[in-house]
């Protein structure tokens, strides 16, 4: 079983986003998108993922851009196009480090999408 099919620590919603993530060894801003969402990560579909273990720092707008979600995640899965029947290929990322009005938010996104019992995790 590879560690994306594992089951997850907190369940995850689906979350369709334009999202601006940079690599440690990468000073721009790539842009890709997300494709769900929990308490503990995000998912990042991308071409091209990062090896496990690379920090990365990311933003996205909510609410028509009325607010900004940005903070720290560490990859921890890759998908490679292909690898997973029609599944996108992409990374998961595990939060490291998130302000708390962006704990907030993150944990709103989810209730608006009917995640509760996602809630019941904590947000790192």
């Amino acid at each position: 079983m590879q560690l994306s099919e594992a089951p997850r620590a907190a369940p995850r919603v689906p979350f369709i986003s334009e999202i601006e993530i940079r690599f440690e060894d990468f000073s721009d801003f790539v842009t890709a998108y997300s494709g769900n969402i929990s308490t503990t990560g995000i998912f990042i579909q991308t071409v091209r993922p990062q090896p496990p273990g690379s920090m990365l720092q990311f933003e996205f707008e909510v609410e028509g851009g009325m607010r900004l979600i940005r903070g720290a995640g560490e990859v921890v899965w890759t998908r490679q196009r292909g690898e997973s029947g029609q599944l996108p290929p992409g990374m998961g990322v595990r939060f490291v480090s998130l302000d708390t009005e962006t704990r907030k938010m993150i944990r709103w996104l989810i209730e608006q999408r009917g995640g509760e019992e996602a809630l019941d995790q904590p947000i790192r």
